[in-house]
């Protein structure tokens, strides 16, 4: 059937099941008829996620259509990510202005790392009356920013908001979470990862966020201890993450009467089964869904499967098996020194897992049933492991040394919804055949990386079988020439590639790939007569390679310093 011939109505029925860039990569100026079909779409649908868009529609957006309805937008997601570096100060060169998005109802910021733009945003929220959903991901900002309590400040007093998801990049050492001052009544959601508590400031956090119902946090210190001594009654369900300090058992969750769903994670904390039971029927009557892990290192000096059974024992009763039908399974292994170990609930919960050789399993399903099913499991570490009965199902990320042995294609049974794929390479024979045999069957696959102490440029040449990869990170894969760029250039992957992660020998290289490669939209790329220093950035105004470089490629190319594994690179939003 010729799609012309659908009427308008289901037309735009079709378009509410496909994001803005996808619309625009497919419709636009197909005809005059479909371009008006996209305007009124957008004056009506008034949700835009340019969290990975073409720097063409991502400005043809912005120019024609967000300008005459601003009124009518109700979310938006803006991102600095590496495939649209610099996108939310492009955003804010259209003199648009977060108050005029006046019906505005989410708003979602990831990878900021200006400080003077995340105080204009935060400032900025003030005015939108109708805001319920603020997202800030990936924040990479300065330590003093966040620790004297400003920004959390100026969030708990937005008069209509019930959900906060902030995110802070991590760092070797995260800053200490300064609680507001503020009490907010409206907050019912609260998602908070990348600081350092200490119980002051959790304790503070829960006094002044009455209504929250709803809360994920991390407690990875214990200092200046300070109990609650107040009821939560209004908080319903909590995900913790608790690393070294024990004072959950002996406080924080005596008052949650009211929890019906805990998912805790334990690091280098051990509580047996009796003291959850207890815990539990003290404390926790309305707990309907409880998932635990607990990640803690084996004594060297006894036998390891002992000290597994005596664990596992302890959540064998009837409180346990009976009662709740909570089952639990550990795995160790057998090799490691210091041992660590794994134990947690079943069906296993969290969504990342690594299988490495001589793992050891245990459970306490009925006659030991080992539960090999990691059906929850979306992101995989795999190191040639010998478990030959466990299984993922519904993997979208895969990090993997090769080459690898024939077990590996049972453990993983089908690659229908792999979307990222991480290759070490440490051994050339066969490698190609294995990587082409997995890039085929992984039919979804949008990103590939690849990494090694071997730089086989000639096997990236020839890879095929990849026709849905558009991503493709070589920044550690050798250093590019400029024979070496030609060839990638023309190659199967060079050709579909759209973002591009890359270390080149000159600046001259960067200029063949932009121009030359006329599907790559966003270069992050390390040239070697980059003479820019981190430690630098402030003090030098002039850039000379960026301004090298927009001299040479056309005005409308974002480019901007960037960082990719703590090194510098340079981001490119091409078009």
């Amino acid at each position: 059937m010729n799609f012309e011939l659908l009427a308008n109505e289901l037309i735009l029925d079709l378009f509410e099941y496909l994001d803005t860039n996808d619309l625009f990569n497919a419709f636009y100026n197909l005809n005059i008829r479909l371009n008006e079909l996209l305007f009124i779409h957008c004056q009506f649908h008034a949700h835009f996620n340019f969290q990975s868009i073409s720097k063409t529609n991502f400005d043809r957006i912005c120019r024609e259509y967000l300008s005459k309805n601003l009124n009518r937008i109700k979310s938006i997601h803006l991102s600095d990510h590496d495939n649209t570096p610099d996108q939310i100060n492009c955003f804010l060169s259209y003199h648009f202005q977060i108050p005029q998005f006046i019906y505005l109802k989410s708003l979602s910021l990831s990878y900021i790392s200006s400080e003077s733009i995340i105080t204009k945003i935060i400032i900025a929220l003030h005015q939108l009356n109708h805001l319920t959903h603020l997202k800030m991901i990936q924040y990479c900002v300065d330590h003093d920013l966040m620790n004297n309590g400003w920004i959390f400040d100026q969030i708990w007093s937005l008069k209509n908001l019930n959900y906060c998801y902030f995110q802070r990049k991590k760092y070797l050492w995260n800053p200490f979470f300064i609680s507001p001052i503020i009490i907010s009544h409206s907050i019912k959601s609260l998602y908070l990862e990348g600081f350092s508590y200490n119980s002051q400031e959790l304790h503070s956090l829960l006094l002044h966020t009455t209504n929250l119902e709803n809360l994920s946090i991390e407690i990875e210190h214990n200092y200046g201890y300070q109990e609650i001594s107040t009821n939560i009654y209004s908080l319903k369900r909590l995900k913790l993450f608790v690393q070294y300090t024990p004072f959950i058992t002996n406080n924080l969750l005596e008052y949650m009467p009211n929890l019906i769903d805990l998912t805790i994670e334990l690091a280098y904390i051990v509580i047996d089964g009796y003291q959850w039971e207890k815990i539990i029927n003290n404390h926790l009557p309305n707990l309907k869904k409880f998932q635990m892990k607990m990640e803690f290192y084996l004594r060297d000096h006894d036998e390891k499967e002992e000290q597994i059974n005596q664990l596992l024992n302890s959540f064998t009763n009837q409180f346990w098996i009976d009662q709740h039908r909570w089952f639990i399974q550990c795995h160790w292994y057998l090799s490691n020194k210091p041992s660590k170990a794994y134990l947690y609930t079943l069906p296993y919960y969290p969504k990342e897992f690594s299988l490495i050789s001589d793992m050891q399993f245990k459970s306490t399903y009925p006659n030991n049933e080992i539960h090999w099913s990691y059906d929850n499991v979306e992101n995989l570490s795999f190191t040639n492991a010998i478990c030959p009965l466990i299984r993922f199902h519904n993997l979208k990320y895969l990090r993997i040394i090769r080459p690898f042995d024939e077990l590996f294609w049972s453990i993983i049974p089908n690659f229908n919804r792999l979307k990222s794929l991480h290759v070490k390479l440490f051994n050339e024979r066969n490698s190609v055949l294995q990587l082409e045999n997995l890039v085929r069957k992984s039919t979804c696959l949008y990103s590939l990386t690849l990494t090694g102490e071997i730089f086989s440029y000639e096997m990236l040449f020839n890879l095929r079988n990849s026709s849905s990869i558009r991503r493709l990170n070589l920044y550690d894969f050798g250093c590019f020439n400029e024979e070496q760029c030609e060839k990638f250039i023309v190659s199967p992957l060079g050709i579909q590639c759209e973002i591009l992660l890359i270390t080149v020998n000159n600046r001259n290289n960067i200029l063949h790939l932009v121009n030359r490669m006329k599907n790559l939209r966003a270069l992050n790329v390390r040239s070697q007569d980059d003479k820019w220093k981190r430690d630098e950035e402030e003090l030098s105004i002039d850039d000379e390679i960026i301004i090298w470089l927009n001299d040479r490629l056309p005005r409308t190319c974002i480019i901007k310093r960037g960082y990719i594994h703590n090194r510098g690179c340079l981001q490119l939003w091409i078009r």
